[in-house]
């Protein structure tokens, strides 16, 4: 505390701040009262305050000092650090009894008050939304390979469910790209290809004979 105290007073001397210093000063008044009350009778007031209380007056002092320092010097009113304890002090008596109304509320009103805090965490830690993974496909299977069956197919035949992935086909209606389509097809619907172009060639004519027809 002695080595703080002459460096707070030096740098008070020297027109620049000693926060940092009259802070330590603080610590370790505090430190050391913690220490004498340990070596106190406690069930003594007056031991307790023999022990605890020099150090603590020893620092205010102190403080007081290098505040009248720099009243001088500078003629500025820096803040007391004290001031910055008490203030601390305050917040967290406030805190605790917070704390202290809240533990009560839930013995008496358990469901409520755990529903409640429920909610305060789950506002005060949103989760990120989640990205879109990005497709890296093929120019040819790009169309094919971000479309999916809809629901009404399920169960149906795999005919059927050929026919729907050919309507989306790049080809569709082509003769010449028949064998394409079918080997492209075949294999989301479990068909062989021979099989798959089949049913396509099928669907072709069927096309053409609509277009000669009208």
């Amino acid at each position: 505390m002695a080595v703080f105290s002459l460096l707070a007073l030096g740098l008070a001397m020297a027109r620049q701040s000693a926060r940092i210093e009259r802070a330590l000063i603080v610590v370790c008044a505090m430190a050391s009262a913690g220490q004498n009350y340990a070596a106190a009778d406690v069930t003594s007031p007056r031991s307790v305050a023999a022990y605890i209380v020099p150090p603590l007056f020893l620092a205010l002092v102190v403080d007081r000092v290098v505040a009248v320092v720099r009243r001088h010097v500078l003629g500025d009113t820096e803040r007391s650090v004290w001031a910055a304890v008490g203030r601390g002090l305050a917040a967290a008596a406030r805190g605790l009894g917070l704390v202290l109304l809240y533990l009560l509320r839930f013995v008496l009103a358990p469901p409520s008050t755990g529903a409640g805090l429920r909610r305060v965490v789950l506002i005060a830690t949103p989760l990120p939304a989640a990205e879109k993974p990005d497709r890296h496909d093929d120019d040819e299977d790009q169309g094919d390979d971000e479309t999916r069956e809809p629901p009404g197919l399920e169960g149906a035949t795999k005919k059927a469910r050929l026919a729907w992935w050919y309507g989306r086909d790049a080809s569709y209606g082509d003769r010449g790209a028949v064998a394409a389509a079918a080997a492209r097809i075949a294999p989301k619907v479990g068909l062989s290809e021979g099989t798959a172009r089949a049913y396509i060639g099928a669907i072709v004519t069927g096309l053409e004979q609509t277009r000669k027809a009208s």
